[in-house]
């Protein structure tokens, strides 16, 4: 049995080791034991202080004696809320709860609403409230003193059921991304508005799946917004087709990013421009050049402009990127798979 540890990281001042650009490989990676939960400990390298949020070997016990393992879900998706007190935590049964972030326990599992197959978002203001979606109904959920209580906050009668699908994220201005299933068995993919309850630049599918019980629905792979919210759709299965690779909808149009897709995410530049971070060239798109000695380096490009490219790092390990913040603080986070040992 694994432990599985979420960790958060705290600082009064500046911690780290600001565009060095070394490697800086932990002095005791074979060796380190983590501190128990609540606890925190000053990492080596960087000087930042790592609190330990979970520990699934006694937090929890599953129905069958097991323990859960638990994670915050997905690299594009942020698992703390807008005030940064709370953690979304996600275990190996397909159950949500949420921690305080020293360890303690704010939302129990067994106290969390009943959610479809996609993921709850938080709310882009309030830390004490996160949207979810049940059968065709999208649901505002206030958390106070441990308690979460579910308000309905509309009614899609056009669908039959509707998703807040994997991987997407609520954008800062508080839109958030459905899937919708039409009679036809084809689906409608769009940008909701939360505060005015609309729908805009609707993508109607051509393929069929089904948006009950599943996080990927049908040939839809993976869901994001750009900085201006348009819709950033991974289909399933790669090509040049219309629906295949990355796309991203314009409202009118499907703009091929990618034939063969990587992980990536999108965001803005220091100039407030639209980019978006992945592992771009001929392959991934004709016509693209990589920036990078390598040809297969992660690179920044420009959403209005792909051919326009900056290397940001060469020879990466297998990788998930996470780019969030505004214009004035643009922050791209990787994370790696150690080729050395066995495992992360």
């Amino acid at each position: 049995m694994a432990i599985v540890m979420l960790c958060t990281v705290r600082a009064s001042a500046q911690c780290g080791q600001p565009n060095d650009g070394q490697v800086h490989v932990p002095v005791n990676w074979e060796t380190f034991t983590p501190p128990p939960e609540g606890q925190s400990y000053l990492d080596p390298d960087f000087g930042c202080t790592v609190i330990r949020i979970t520990d699934s070997s006694k937090d929890e016990t599953l129905w069958d004696g097991s323990h859960p393992s638990l994670m915050h879900h997905y690299s594009t998706w942020s698992p703390m809320n807008a005030t940064d007190t709370m953690i979304m935590v996600l275990s190996n049964d397909g159950g949500w709860r949420v921690r305080n972030l020293n360890g303690t326990v704010a939302v129990a599992s067994t106290a969390m609403p009943g959610m479809d197959a996609g993921h709850p978002v938080w709310d882009a203001t309030n830390g004490n409230v996160f949207y979810h979606t049940r059968a065709n109904v999208v649901y505002k959920a206030t958390i106070a003193n441990g308690v979460v209580t579910d308000t309905a906050l509309y009614t899609f009668t056009e669908y039959s059921s509707i998703v807040s699908p994997d991987a997407a994220d609520l954008s800062q201005d508080g839109t958030q991304i459905i899937v919708g299933q039409n009679a036809s068995g084809t689906m409608d993919v769009f940008s909701w508005s939360l505060s005015q309850q609309s729908k805009p630049a609707v993508y109607h599918t051509i393929c069929t799946g089904s948006v009950s019980g599943s996080a990927q629905p049908g040939c839809i792979h993976k869901l994001q917004l750009s900085p201006t919210n348009q819709l950033i759709i991974q289909f399933s299965s790669d090509g040049t087709g219309t629906e295949q690779g990355l796309r991203l909808w314009n409202g009118s149009s499907l703009v091929h990013l990618q034939d063969n897709t990587s992980h990536e995410d999108s965001g803005y530049d220091l100039t407030g421009q639209s980019v978006f971070i992945g592992s771009n060239n001929s392959y991934s798109l004709s016509g693209l050049i990589n920036p990078c000695a390598s040809g297969w380096g992660l690179d920044v490009r420009l959403l209005s402009l792909l051919s326009s490219a900056k290397c940001l790092l060469d020879n990466q390990p297998y990788w998930h990127v996470s780019y969030r913040g505004s214009a004035s603080q643009p922050w791209a986070a990787f994370s790696f798979f150690d080729p050395r040992t066995a495992g992360p």
